[in-house]
């Protein structure tokens, strides 16, 4: 399924150039990602709550401000994929939703009532450091 939306996406984008679209692609994966891989490192009462919760703002933040900005949508026809002035005027996305993933973590963390064992941390200290 996946293979083939991503045919369909590429023929209807043949002719167009998508080289705008890495950024927000690398936008995207940060916001998810860099909130829960720099917590479970550094910041020992982290717990699946918060991790869940931060990947989930992260990503649809980051979604929703790709949808609207610039690098979905251009006054210019051809420079983007849709026609139209931007709701969200940074080109980048990921200035607004990596905070917010952060922020995201943090409140999930500590509004959940399960806390998470101290030796995990620790066990992810050793391999992180050692790679054991």
């Amino acid at each position: 399924m996946v293979a083939a939306l991503s045919i369909v996406l590429a023929l209807f984008a043949q002719k167009m150039n998508v080289a705008f679209l890495v950024s927000p692609a690398f936008a995207v994966a940060a916001s998810a990602n860099l909130p829960i891989i720099l917590f479970t490192v550094f910041w020992k009462h982290f717990n699946t709550a918060g991790a869940v919760t931060g990947m989930i703002v992260g990503l649809l933040s980051s979604l929703i401000l790709v949808a609207i900005g610039p690098n979905v949508w251009s006054p210019e026809e051809g420079k983007t994929i849709l026609v139209g002035t931007p709701h969200f005027t940074l080109a980048n996305p990921g200035i607004v939703s990596i905070p917010l993933g952060f922020i995201a973590s943090y409140v999930g963390t500590i509004l959940s009532s399960k806390k998470e064992d101290a030796r995990k941390f620790d066990e992810i200290l050793v391999k992180v450091n050692t790679g054991l």
